[in-house]
């Protein structure tokens, strides 16, 4: 067994590095931290199945469209 706390004896230490950064990015990628309140319900949503997931595009989609049409009149207003 080998301890990877340190290069083994075969490897280049800048390779050994770049291994170990690269795998410590994945496994911050697999491991998300939510940092506000949305993107904690966006990792929830995720968890969801398909059809759920789904359903909850388009009731954001709808209300997306709802503003941007609010925002189109009223700037048509001003």
């Amino acid at each position: 067994m080998h301890n990877w706390s340190s290069p083994p004896r075969w490897a280049s230490h800048n390779a050994w590095w770049r291994t170990t950064k690269r795998q410590a990015r994945s496994r911050a990628a697999r491991r998300r931290i939510a940092t506000n309140r949305l993107e904690r319900r966006l990792l929830d949503i995720e968890k969801l199945d398909p059809k759920a997931k789904r359903q909850i595009t388009q009731l954001l989609d709808t209300f997306i469209e709802r503003e941007k049409l609010k925002q189109r009149v009223n700037a048509q207003e001003a």
